[in-house]
Formats: structure tokens, C-alpha cells, sequence
């Protein structure tokens, strides 16, 4: 088993900060996908073997049998939505995992659609559970959906029109911190008829009043039992 895992989260396909750095640079096994071992090629020692991380995760179990220190590669945060869970699944309890978070996806798209997040609803479409994930975000003031191959941004837009949801800001992020970043501000019915990369994010929210208190005509049911229930990976 592998002495010593770091998992790097990458913003536009490099490392941050100098810590991020050193752990790829030492590494003798580089995991990830084919955009970010091509992205990190100049980063990482020539001698350093790599392996592609696709979907089934398979070459987590060669990270872990690896003999000397490994690098999984990540984009953003990899402890938020991210493959750090799948591999701290994978180790032993008191098994060693150094983790260098990017900023997150979400926050960067957050950052784009200039709302602030702290009180937002985050949930991911990745695995599906589409219509689930826009019950509880077409009644949550501000929220974020990480889309996927079979959830696209029109897909979720539609969804939560179907749900109800009448938020005054719709913004899709894709893309981002990647030459082809492209951020458009629409309304949800446009979205849901419009065509949009996978790889996005949908921000949506409704303009708190100057005293920053969202009120409750705008935000939906205001009784506890009604509000969505938080996101349960917590926030970055």
C-alpha cells in the first residue's frame, strides 16, 4: 500500500498554492483524468507514472497498492462533491490522506452570478435524483446544482419549473476557470429550453432586500418543517 496520499485540486488545470505543488512534484504516481494529466505534465516529476481515473474509479485501487507516495488529481475541492470521499472509503481508518483544496466549483460559480452563499442549499446531479434534488432547491432562497451527462442545466431548469420554483436569479456556469469558461444569466424557462454543457452549474437565487433579510413571499414556505433539509456534505 502507498506510503502517503495527496489529493490536489487543480484550478484551470494547475495546483495552488506551494504546498499543492510539492505534494504533485514528489509523487512517483499521478492519478486523474486525461485533461488533468496533460494539464499537469510540466508539474509533476518525468519519471512520475500516471493512471486514468474514469468512472468506475478503477485506478483508485492502483493509487492504493501503489509503493511510494501518489497524487490524485482533482478539480476544485475534491473533499466537496469530490472523489476524496471515494477514496477515504477505500483506506483504513487511520490511513494518511492530505488533501489540497482548489476553490471549489461552487464557489467560483457563486462568484460569477456575484450572490454570496453561505446560507445556499448545494446538491449534485451526477447520480441522477433529479426531481428530488428540485423539490428541495425550488423552495430554498439561494441554491446551487452541480449538472451531469444525464442532468444538464436545461434538464434541472425544467425540473424545478415543474416544482414550482420562481427564483428572480438563474445563472449557468461552465466550464469555469477553463479557456471555454462561459457564465449566462437567463431566466429558468429560457434555460430550460436552451442547450448547455454538462459541466455546469446552475446558481439560483432570489435578490435579498437591502436589510439582507430574504423574505418569506420570496423564498417560499417560511415555517422550519417546510424548509429543505441542509446539505449533508456540509460547506467548503
Amino acid at each position: 500500500m502507498t506510503e502517503r496520499i495527496a489529493v490536489v485540486g487543480l484550478l484551470g488545470g494547475r495546483p495552488v498554492g506551494q504546498a499543492a505543488e510539492a505534494a504533485l512534484r514528489a509523487a512517483t504516481l499521478v492519478a486523474g483524468s486525461p485533461d488533468q494529466l496533460a494539464a499537469t505534465v510540466a508539474c509533476r516529476r518525468a519519471d512520475a507514472r500516471t493512471a486514468v481515473v474514469g468512472a468506475g474509479l478503477g485506478a483508485l485501487d492502483d493509487v492504493l497498492a501503489h509503493d511510494g507516495p501518489a497524487c490524485v488529481l482533482a478539480s476544485g475541492d475534491p473533499g466537496f462533491f469530490g472523489i476524496a470521499r471515494a477514496l477515504r472509503a477505500r483506506l483504513d481508518p487511520g490511513a494518511a490522506l492530505d488533501v489540497f483544496p482548489a476553490p471549489s466549483s461552487v464557489a467560483l460559480a457563486f462568484a460569477a452570478a456575484g450572490v454570496p452563499w453561505d446560507d445556499a442549499v448545494v446538491r449534485s446531479a451526477h447520480t441522477g435524483h433529479v426531481e428530488r434534488i428540485a423539490a428541495e432547491v425550488a423552495v430554498a432562497p439561494t441554491a446551487a446544482v452541480l449538472c451531469g451527462p444525464d442532468a444538464p442545466p436545461q434538464v434541472v431548469a425544467a425540473a424545478l419549473l415543474a416544482h414550482g420554483a420562481h427564483h428572480a436569479l438563474a445563472v449557468v456556469a461552465s466550464h469555469l476557470a477553463e479557456p471555454d469558461e462561459e457564465v449566462t444569466a437567463a431566466t429558468l424557462a429560457t434555460i430550460a429550453a436552451g442547450d448547455f454543457p454538462h459541466r455546469s452549474i446552475l446558481v439560483v437565487a432570489h435578490p435579498a432586500p437591502a436589510d439582507g433579510r430574504t423574505t418569506a413571499s420570496a423564498a417560499g414556505p417560511a415555517s422550519a418543517a417546510d424548509r429543505p433539509p441542509p446539505s449533508p456534505t456540509g460547506r467548503p
